[in-house]
């Protein structure tokens, strides 16, 4: 009987611990934010292998992700606030759009269209409002 009771009693005590963990967990990703696009070339073709780095603007926090073979991303998990979002990719040009506001629960995109040219050369694409619709970077229609 008392291996019985032992067995039930470690089957409760492991399901009571993955409740506590799951409930953690979810409790600590409310209020989060996420960031997602596509790294593209000129010829709107997925970028794969850019490194795209996340910085928040008040801590400078960063996070840095890399894209799949589609030129997608994703940052997770990213705090509401204030962000720089940049990207680099070999044999283009850097990008860098300022400005992005992510609130409370939001999934902001942000696709970035890469110019050929050397990561020495930098976009700079600077929000000065803030837009809550899906957010696309293009280049080539910036004034030079």
């Amino acid at each position: 009987m008392h291996s019985g009771l032992a067995q039930c009693s470690a089957v409760f005590f492991l399901l009571l611990s993955w409740v506590h963990y799951a409930g953690t967990s979810a409790f600590a990703q409310a209020g989060q934010a996420e960031l997602t696009g596509t790294v593209a070339d000129e010829a709107h073709a997925g970028v794969s292998g850019a490194i795209v780095t996340v910085t928040e603007f008040q801590t400078n926090d960063t996070m840095t992700v890399t894209t799949g073979g589609d030129g997608v991303y994703t940052v997770i998990n990213l705090r509401p606030g204030l962000y720089t979002v940049a990207v680099e990719a070999a044999n283009f040009r850097r990008f860098r759009r300022e400005g992005v506001t992510l609130g409370v629960g939001e999934r902001i995109r942000v696709d970035v269209r890469l110019t050929i040219g050397t990561v020495n050369e930098v976009v700079t694409v600077t929000f000065a409002h803030r837009d809550r619709q899906s957010r696309t970077s293009h280049p080539e229609s910036l004034h030079r």
